[in-house]
């Protein structure tokens, strides 16, 4: 019998060309759109559902610059094009640097190479105005020179991807001096005149990306100085996840202070949001409207992930008092070693606003090395205050990752007394992962590390000796246990790097029916 004829490939159902072109390079998607309808219907928002721009500004790259204009234009023209791009990643690589005396710097390469021509800017003025943007200050007089109309005609692809669902950008684009604020006048415009402009109608993820790749000051904690810029994303009105790289203190430590001790603290905590403020770098001043939604609401907020963040704990109780479903907290603190100690009993304040809510919890520490004094940024001391035990009342935390030095504090230490594990871990947890930040610090004076660290482990895992390990009680969903040794190890003395140490620990957790590993890269 012969074979039944094979189905044209236009003549399949949409769903399952969808699924044979899924996996085809948007080159490849383009090539077939223009092959027929049928196929174009389906190729082609395929081909611009995610849209990369990548400005490098290494001398091999520098000619390669995005070319804005031309993709506004196809954008303005076909409406189609637009609504099919669900996500937008705006990079940069090699694009910041400091100059001789130590400033901040941004460069965008290819701007002159994208500047507009007289008709594209009457097309791109026109198209303000039909987007009802001709108020914000800045669009339309600044257009003509080339770094001003670069912003503008980011301004305009933003509000033409009237579905998008991810937005990706590098820090180069919100840098202080880059041009004026357009994205934060661009979110406060599409929020104050238009309730949810369509762009950010569906937007449920934002990144804010960093590039360290390069060597120069811009690696260095609070560096960069770009101030409540971060703190756009929040007002989002449907963003379910934020992912900021590089998160510093808006505002400095000493007016924080001075403002958490005034009577009227209470406000200022609501006017601290930049929808109060009065940007510094706006031509004309503009002033934000008084009104009781000052501070984002964030309802539908679950996922924050703060990298390189060398904000104040104080900081990070501001932000965490608005998020109230927040189930997911990633805090990578970044520390320079002259700042004031990091403060782990207001962190833990700020915790206690998503105890409740909060799933999953990482709080990674690190100092950065100063090397330009010589120091050994180990021998600091005052690294940290406090403690950020107990986490008892995270009701439905399952997962942790963090050190010993972070969750007990250095002034047990200094006061040689100590806590259990299973005194102070949440109820639910299924998943412990135990970091090597700050492993080899003085002002832990070892504790929580080598042989002391194991007889804490023993404690939790084993008990005292029958076998009956105090995590039954206190932690009886525990799945799986981590000891991650892969920043710091190598400040153990002669004991994790001994391989039956690690092979003790992985048997007690095999014997008592728990999944555990040892990380280890020495």
């Amino acid at each position: 019998m012969p074979s039944p004829p094979i189905p044209r490939l236009p003549l399949l159902p949409t769903e399952l060309k969808s699924l044979i072109f899924a996996h085809l390079s948007s080159k490849s998607l383009l090539a077939l759109s223009s092959t027929c309808r049928d196929l174009h219907a389906v190729a082609l928002p395929l081909a611009y559902a995610h849209v990369t721009l990548m400005w490098d500004d290494s001398p091999s790259q520098r000619a390669n610059a995005p070319r804005l204009n031309l993709f506004l234009r196809t954008l303005i023209g076909n409406p189609h094009v637009a609504r099919a791009i669900k996500r937008l990643d705006l990079r940069a690589k090699q694009c910041m640097y400091s100059d001789d005396d130590g400033r901040f710097l941004v460069t965008i390469p290819g701007l002159e190479a994208c500047a507009p021509s007289a008709a594209e800017l009457t097309s791109f003025h026109a198209a303000i105005h039909d987007l009802g943007m001709q108020g914000v200050p800045n669009w339309d007089e600044d257009s003509e020179d080339p770094r001003g109309a670069f912003f503008l005609m980011l301004v305009l692809i933003l509000a033409h991807c009237s579905r998008l669902e991810e937005l990706e950008m590098s820090v180069v684009f919100v840098a202080p001096n880059t041009w004026h604020e357009w994205f934060e006048d661009l979110v406060y415009f599409s929020i104050h005149n238009g309730g949810q402009a369509q762009w950010m109608s569906n937007l449920k993820k934002f990144t804010l990306r960093c590039d360290t790749s390069a060597e120069n000051e811009a690696k260095r904690p609070g560096f960069m100085q770009i101030d409540k810029r971060p703190l756009w994303a929040f007002y989002l009105p449907a963003v379910e996840e934020v992912v900021l790289e590089h998160f510093e203190d808006p505002v400095s430590s000493d007016e924080m202070l001075r403002h958490e001790e005034s009577p009227e603290a209470e406000d200022w905590r609501v006017h601290w949001w930049p929808w109060a403020c009065q940007p510094m770098c706006t031509y004309p001043p503009k002033t934000y409207p008084h009104s009781s939604t000052l501070a984002p609401s964030c309802s539908y907020l679950t996922t924050l992930r703060l990298k390189r963040c060398s904000a104040e704990a104080r900081t990070l109780e501001l932000l965490l008092r608005y998020t109230p479903v927040l189930k997911v907290l990633e805090l990578d603190l970044f520390r320079h070693p002259y700042e004031n100690e990091f403060d782990l009993n207001v962190l833990r304040q700020a915790l206690g606003h998503v105890a409740q809510t909060l799933e999953r919890l990482t709080v990674r520490y690190e100092v950065f090395p100063e090397t330009e004094y010589g120091e050994i940024v180990s021998d600091m001391v005052r690294v940290t205050t406090g403690r950020l035990c107990p986490l008892t009342p995270f009701a439905q935390l399952t997962d942790l990752e963090i050190s010993l030095h972070t969750l007990f504090g250095s002034d047990d230490s200094l006061n040689n007394t100590f806590f259990p594990l299973a005194a102070v871990l949440p109820p639910k947890l299924q998943e412990l992962v135990v970091t090597d930040d700050l492993y080899g610090f003085s002002d832990w004076q070892q504790y929580f590390e080598d042989g002391d660290a194991m007889a804490m482990f023993r404690r939790y895992l084993e008990g005292g000796g029958d076998g009956e390990g105090e995590w039954r009680v206190a932690t009886p969903e525990l799945r799986r246990f981590v000891y991650d040794l892969r920043e710091r190890g190598e400040y153990s003395v002669r004991y994790w790097d001994r391989e039956e140490r690690r092979e003790e620990l992985m048997a007690m957790c095999k014997g008592q029916g728990l999944e555990g590993e040892v990380l280890w890269s020495y």
